[in-house]
Order: structure tokens, then sequence, then C-alpha cells
């Protein structure tokens, strides 16, 4: 009888939340990894970068950084789209929320008003970029095609702008002709930028995705060499570029 009555207070405390967070939204989010992390070249330095593709019920403000979508948008010259939820959310309900109060993540930062927005934080000692892309569906399916040109149908555009990382590495890890040659030289190529202190997007250098477009064209220009020639090429090739 314990068991029973245990369960069903389980299930009225699950209808509860279901009720307060919107019990329409079904949980059907789905997380990719993008960059360095999906590439196959980071490092132990390395943050990761993941994108939570989430249906069009869940607000990207609400529900990920506890804001209306109101709000938001006034405080950031790029406004961005949500589902509008603009009522108080339940804590439970927030993202944001749920990573400050485990103990695994640390150094939280939210940026809602980025560009892109993102939740930046540590888990398990690892760096981590969280962004977030809302599509126009009930359910995110399994096995959905980002890169398929149809996904950016009727998507907002700070969706669009946060789908674009995992479109741009796919893309490049589909149209290099040998992917471990490619993996071989940009581990080498962005070893040599950070010693050189050129590797930054933020000091007006290149980041991390210009390094690897820069050498997925070598590596097109020279499918079938070898690591070694195709990283000497780089260096050829672009010191004599008509930039």
């Amino acid at each position: 009888d314990d068991d029973d009555g245990g369960g069903a207070g389980e299930e009225a405390e699950e209808a509860r939340g279901k009720a307060r967070c919107g019990g329409r939204c079904r949980s059907s989010a789905r997380i990719y990894s993008f960059g360095s992390y999906r590439m196959g070249v980071s490092s132990a330095e390395s943050d990761i970068d993941v994108l939570c593709v989430v249906p069009a019920c869940v607000d990207r403000y609400a529900h990920l950084f506890a804001r209306s979508t109101t709000t938001a948008a006034n405080s950031s010259r790029y406004g961005g789209g949500g589902g509008g939820h603009v009522a108080q959310t339940p804590r439970e309900c927030v993202l944001e929320h749920v990573l400050r109060d485990s103990h695994e993540v640390e150094e939280l930062v939210a940026v809602p008003g980025a560009f892109v927005p993102v939740l930046r934080f540590r888990l398990g000692g690892v760096e981590m970029d969280l962004l977030v892309a809302v599509l126009p569906v009930q359910q995110v399916q399994r096995g959905l095609d980002l890169v398929d040109d149809a996904i950016l149908s009727n998507v907002d555009d700070t969706s669009q702008r946060s789908i674009n990382g995992v479109r741009v590495t796919e893309q490049i890890l589909r149209l290099v002709p040998d992917v471990a040659t490619f993996r071989t030289v940009l581990r080498a190529v962005k070893h040599w930028a950070k010693r050189r202190c050129v590797y930054s997007n933020a000091l007006g250098f290149l980041g991390g995705v210009s390094w690897a477009i820069m050498v997925a064209r070598v590596c097109q220009l020279f499918p079938n060499a070898p690591s070694a020639l195709v990283l000497e090429q780089f260096f050829r090739v672009f010191a004599s570029w008509n930039w």
C-alpha cells in the first residue's frame, strides 16, 4: 500500500510540474556538439560547444534564462524568438536555475542578450558553451539533419545564428576528402596559431572556425597528399594568398 501511495504521489507531482511548465510541451530536446570537439581536434584546455534544439512550446528566454521575451528584447538590440511565455516561470522549469542548483555545475554565466544567447558554465571541470535553437515543430525528431536548408524555414534569426555553428561544422567534415588528414593538420595549425598568439576572435585574429575552413580548403586542393605535405602546403598557399 505504501508503494502504491508513493507512486500516486510522484505521478501527481509530475502532473503538477507539467501543468506549471506547460503540459502541452513534449520533452524532445536534442543535443548537438560542434566546433573543435565535434571536429575531433579539441585539447585539454578546449571548451565544448553544444546546441540544444527544442520545440516551439519552449520559450528561449523564459525557460532558459528566466527572463520574459519582452524584457530580453528590450535589453538587447538583437531581439530574438521565443514562444511568448512572459508569465513567471517556475524555478524547476528554467534551465539556468536548474544548472545553478546543481552541485556539479560551476562558474555559470548567462548571456541572454548576446548576438547568440549562450549559457557558459563548467561541468566536471570542462568548460561548456550551451546555445539553444527553437524550431517551429511540436516535437524534435531523432536523426534531425540540421545541415538541410529546409530546417531554417520559419525559424527566428536568433535560432538561425545558433544553428549555424553545427551546420558549418558538419559541412566541413562532409566536404574534406580525408577527415583523418584534416584533423591532423588542423591540430598542428591550431597549435602553431596559439603559440604565436594569433588565435582569437576576441582580439581581432582568426578563430577556430576560420582556421578550420582554411585547412579544409587546402585539404581539397591536395586530396591525396599525406598530412605532412598538406601542412606544408597550408603555409605556402596562404603565404601567397591574395587577401
